[in-house]
């Protein structure tokens, strides 16, 4: 009994280590995108640390979209999810997309989503 439980862990071990986490460039843009947006929206940080962040993320964003534009495997791996990128390039290359506008990436986030600054000081916070 004891062989085979060492046996088992054994090849549970081998197979973690031998074992790659799959993750493509469009879903970590996507996951780095979805950590901005939700640090843009916290209201528990002060404007100060909500900049310095911005500013961070800012940086990691334009690294990971110039990966997913240049990265071909997107055509063969995942044709749909790379053409909804693609289509709400707004939205997907934020740091691109704010740099062209001359904006920063809360500002552009915000108006292309639709919000305004009078949408946003009449707003309140509810939970």
């Amino acid at each position: 009994m004891k062989r085979l439980f060492a046996l088992s862990a054994a090849v549970i071990c081998l197979t973690g280590v031998f074992a790659q986490a799959k993750a493509d460039s469009l879903e970590n843009l996507e996951r780095e995108r979805a950590i901005a947006i939700s640090k843009m929206l916290n209201a528990d940080i002060s404007v100060a640390q909500r900049s310095e962040y911005m500013m961070a993320s800012w940086r990691r964003l334009t690294d990971l979209e110039k990966i997913v534009i240049n990265d071909k495997s997107l055509k063969s791996n995942s044709p749909a999810a790379a053409l909804r990128a693609f289509n709400s390039y707004e939205l997907t290359f934020l740091s691109h997309a704010s740099a062209e506008k001359k904006q920063k990436i809360t500002q552009h986030w915000a108006e292309t989503v639709g919000l305004s600054t009078s949408d946003l000081l009449v707003s309140r916070v509810g939970r």
